[in-house]
């Protein structure tokens, strides 16, 4: 439960219809129809998808590119709220 609510950070799922639903299918439709944003699982799931058919190499080069995106991003942040 804890790993579909961190995944798919879908808060707004009910921990009773884990319960209630007895298949991954309509686990997926709960999770789908509870998302805060529409589209929000299926774009989640397919990054995950395409992580799974990357090689441990390919997924260290874009862990490396996007460690340096947001380290990038939180300077620029930073410098906006120090002029505001």
């Amino acid at each position: 439960m804890t790993w579909a609510h961190e995944t798919f950070q879908s808060e707004a799922v009910p921990l009773r219809g884990f319960f209630e639903t007895p298949t991954i299918a309509g686990l997926a439709a709960l999770i789908v129809a509870c998302e805060p944003r529409p589209g929000q699982t299926e774009k989640i799931a397919k990054f995950l998808r395409q992580l799974d058919a990357m090689s441990p190499q390919e997924v260290m080069t874009l862990r490396t590119k996007h460690t340096a995106h947001e380290a990038a991003h939180n300077v620029v942040a930073k410098d906006r709220s120090r002029l505001l």
